[in-house]
């Protein structure tokens, strides 16, 4: 076994085509993790090669760990910022987080980083969110804390509801309450009652990229807080090529809702294995009563049902919407671990 850190952007850029297959068969692979999604964000509010910062003074840290092959078996996207070592990502954009590590690696990687960070001498606080409820970082990394006599906690941060239905649409609308599911449907037709209704489906890159200004320009109009969120340094610039790198892997899906040239809302998708997540809406004001929103919410769990991904992830927020839809509750939780440079052992 070998492990290495990586603190320039060059190598990691090197990492891509191993880095998503370890990404394809760990034990919790989510889009977040992807080598596209890291990139685009280091780019858009990390510090990148030029040594130039975009918006946060953060220094990468990533850890990788290869077998006796030379196989990435093992990766841990973190970085540095203001002395404390944290997940390539942010609250603002990141949903989820993790480690990225093979089975047979996990038992061991924890405390090759972990002891690697104190032989260096180079050891800072660790505070690490968005780790979802399943993931096997819950479990292995405080046994590795815990083996080398580290303290470390862990709480829960925030709620992810989560649809899991096997079986067609129109069996999952049945399973709703019936009150629920009227609601829905008297809400699908008064939306269709303004005329000229269709939907589309984007997905292909050179769609992708008309489609992200479109989103961009109907949710920065839906409030002060929304145009703020978009005013952020680079942020439309981390959107964009985010979404266009993973449209060619074939893990976004953008759904649009027109009344004839009007559009009324745009739905960001990213599929993946057997999940379609619901990341990001945007709707057109004026047309709130009709709830455009909804409309996108049920073509893209007919489409996710249809596609044979049985698990609609609503992703973080308590939006009493997502329970309407049958999502139930699951756990992000956020470790930390004092750690201090020069420790002794």
């Amino acid at each position: 076994m070998s492990i290495e850190r990586i603190e320039d952007f060059a190598a990691f850029e090197k990492l891509r085509s191993e880095w998503n297959r370890l990404l394809d068969e760990s034990e919790a692979p989510t889009v977040f993790l992807s080598h596209e999604w890291l990139t685009a964000w280091w780019k858009a509010f990390g510090k990148v090669a030029n040594g130039q910062t975009a918006q946060d003074d953060a220094g990468l840290y990533v850890w990788i760990e290869r077998d006796e092959t030379g196989r990435l078996i093992a990766a841990a996207p973190l970085m540095k910022r203001d002395g404390i070592v944290q997940f390539m990502a942010s609250e603002d954009v990141s949903d989820y987080a993790d480690f990225l590590f093979l089975p047979e690696a996990g038992s061991t990687f924890f405390e090759n980083v972990l002891n690697n960070w104190r032989e260096r001498g180079d050891v800072f606080p660790a505070d690490l969110i968005n780790l979802r409820e399943l993931s096997p970082t819950l479990n292995h990394l405080p046994a590795a804390a815990e083996q080398l006599g580290l303290n470390i906690s862990f709480s829960v941060m925030e709620w992810a509801p989560v649809l899991r239905f096997e079986g067609a649409y129109d069996s999952y609308l049945s399973s709703l309450p019936r009150k629920t599911c009227h609601e829905l449907r008297r809400k699908r037709r008064r939306l269709e009652d303004l005329g000229g209704i269709r939907s589309a489906v984007l997905y292909h890159p050179d769609d992708i990229a008309p489609a992200v200004d479109r989103f961009t320009t109907l949710h920065r109009a839906a409030g002060p807080d929304k145009d703020r969120f978009w005013g952020a340094a680079n942020m439309p610039r981390f959107f964009k090529e985010m979404l266009v790198s993973l449209a060619e892997k074939g893990w976004v899906e953008m759904l649009e809702l027109w009344s004839n040239s009007s559009l009324l809302a745009s739905l960001i998708t990213f599929v993946h294995g057997r999940e379609t997540a619901l990341y990001n809406i945007a709707f057109d004001g004026r047309y709130s009563s009709s709830s455009p929103g909804l409309y996108l919410f049920q073509e893209a769990i007919a489409r996710s049902l249809q596609n044979q991904r049985p698990v609609i992830d609503f992703l973080r927020g308590r939006e009493p919407y997502k329970y309407d839809f049958g999502a139930q509750d699951t756990r992000l939780f956020r470790l930390s671990i004092p750690l201090k440079r020069n420790e002794k052992k």
